[in-house]
């Protein structure tokens, strides 16, 4: 009997099932933004800043969506497990209260086969247990089995269906997410970025279209006012002169230690010398007292070289300056450069007062758009660099270097030496204007230009003496006055006008007192 109930509980094994767990829904994804305290790198920086700042669409949040069917789906999860466990394990229509009820009746029939049927028992239990299996009645129960494992079975699969749709829906959520934090990196680094001291916004292209039908000063006014755009302020307010001027005034030992007292000496090494490239401002207080260390080394180590050098590193650092925020507007540089040149060639503007203009504008923002080749008679754009770069890192230091006339090129530009245009246009003015007067009042007139003696000669004489004296008085050049005297001598006439009227009332009241003890004394 015992083993005919474990081959009928191994039979109905066949038909059992196991437990399903519920689907676990994700948390939803918080967002945690931190600003980065590393700085970005120089060319990271060109690379966001060329690139601009990418422009705000609303639109709706996928991810609300996505929660919402993650959601949908979790309920019907959770409901297909139940389905399935009632079909399992439920009181009644189960597969649990299926075998029940077949193991009942299989016990039922082997003990009515026991007495009906007289040959049953001589047989052996696995004959009998066919014989009752063939049964018309265990058979129905057998297959309603069958049917609720079906009804388990396509339960699964649509559990299984689920269960891929959420992971696929886990994925696109975790793609929607990385994508936005990625925007919000981008962004982060590009705010990052636009903070540096020497970064600039891109400029469009298309906002470089000038007006060449105006006048040459209101030509410049369109380059200018787009250069102050693409070039950074802290760029513009320490000059290539006034670094040259720092570096070539040779301070006097004593007075540079009571400079130095206090201070300390800014590091130029390498590590150092990146980020004020870009991301950390070099002002000219900066640019003086590496000037003044570096001239107490000399004092200590009397070596020229070493301080030139460290003269064109800070020059040099300059110019990568340039570098840095050129690159990101090179497009908007090389078309100013190129309408500037064509519309100074079309007007023919190379005289003085024009070539003035654009220096002036150069001296402003520390870079050359033009220059004028006095041989050629026509403006050029600059290829290559800023124009300062190269000319002021050229230039030495504590020294007076005479000028070879081997040196000198046959092709001379405006701003390619140390002296200005305008020095050397007013040079040239300068000695047209002396060979003119020369010409004009030579010293040694011909007896031809000798005047003829007049009769009035001692009316002559005086006048020629009256002449003389206003000339010299004529030449005694006055400092001009800035208004501080006139205001001087009015507040001194002003304390004065008050003395006086207290001296007089103190005297009337005195003269008053008198008169009254003279009238006591009468009396």
């Amino acid at each position: 009997m015992k083993k005919f109930y474990c081959l009928l509980s191994i039979v109905l094994s066949l038909f059992s099932s196991c437990f399903t767990t519920a689907l676990e829904i994700p948390e939803p994804y918080i967002l945690a933004q931190t600003i980065p305290n590393v700085p970005v790198s120089c060319d990271e920086c060109i690379i966001q800043l060329r690139q601009g700042e990418a422009p705000v669409v609303p639109q709706a949040d996928p991810r609300q969506s996505m929660h919402q069917v993650i959601q949908e789906l979790s309920a019907r999860y959770d409901q297909i497990n139940e389905q399935i466990y009632q079909l399992e394990s439920g009181s009644s229509e189960s597969v649990t209260w299926a075998q029940e009820e077949l193991s009942n009746l299989l016990e039922e029939l082997y003990i009515w086969y026991q007495q009906n049927d007289e040959e049953f028992n001589s047989l052996d239990q696995a004959v009998q247990s066919d014989k009752i299996s063939q049964d018309e009645s265990v058979m129905q129960w057998v297959h309603y089995i069958e049917q609720l494992n079906q009804q388990i079975n396509q339960l699964k699969v649509e559990q299984s269906d689920i269960e891929v749709e959420h992971q696929q829906l886990l994925n696109q959520l975790n793609e929607v997410t990385q994508a936005e934090i990625t925007q919000d990196d981008t962004q982060t680094i590009y705010n990052q970025c636009l903070l540096y001291p020497y970064s600039v916004k891109a400029y469009p292209l298309e906002g470089v279209m000038l007006n060449s039908q105006v006048p040459l000063d209101q030509y410049l006014s369109q380059i200018d006012a787009i250069l102050k755009e693409i070039v950074p302020k802290a760029y513009q307010v320490v000059t290539y002169e006034q670094i040259y001027q720092a570096f070539n005034t040779l301070i006097d030992e004593s007075e540079l230690k009571l400079r130095l007292h206090g201070k300390t000496n800014m590091s130029i090494d390498p590590t150092a010398y990146e980020p004020y490239r870009y991301a950390k401002e070099l002002s000219l207080a900066d640019i003086q007292t590496v000037a003044e260390f570096g001239q107490k080394d000399y004092y200590r180590t009397q070596q020229l070289a070493d301080y030139q050098a460290l003269y064109q590193r800070i020059v040099q650092l300059k110019g990568e300056q340039w570098d840095y925020f050129h690159q990101i507007n090179q497009e908007i540089f090389q078309a100013l450069k190129e309408q500037l040149v064509n519309y100074l060639n079309d007007q023919s503007l190379n005289k003085d007062i024009d070539i003035e203009q654009v220096r002036k504008l150069h001296q402003k923002y520390q870079l050359q758009l033009a220059i004028y080749d006095e041989n050629n008679q026509q403006w050029q754009s600059v290829e290559a660099g800023n124009g300062y770069t190269t000319r002021f890192a050229s230039r030495q230091v504590l020294i007076d270097t005479p000028v070879n006339s081997n040196d000198i090129s046959s092709t001379t530009t405006v701003e390619s030496t140390s002296q200005s245009p305008m020095e050397n246009h007013l040079d040239q003015i300068k000695e047209r204007i002396l060979k003119e007067q020369a010409l004009s009042n030579p010293e040694k007139p011909s007896t031809s230009q000798k005047p003829k003696p007049q009769r009035n000669a001692p009316e002559v004489k005086q006048n020629a003496t009256q002449e003389t004296t206003q000339r010299l008085k004529n030449d005694q050049v006055s400092l001009p006055s800035t208004g501080e005297l006139l205001s001087y001598t009015l507040i001194g006439l002003a304390i004065c006008l008050v003395g006086g009227g207290i001296v007089a009332i103190n005297y009337s009241k005195r003269k008053a007192y008198r008169k009254k003890i003279d009238e006591i004394e009468l009396d």
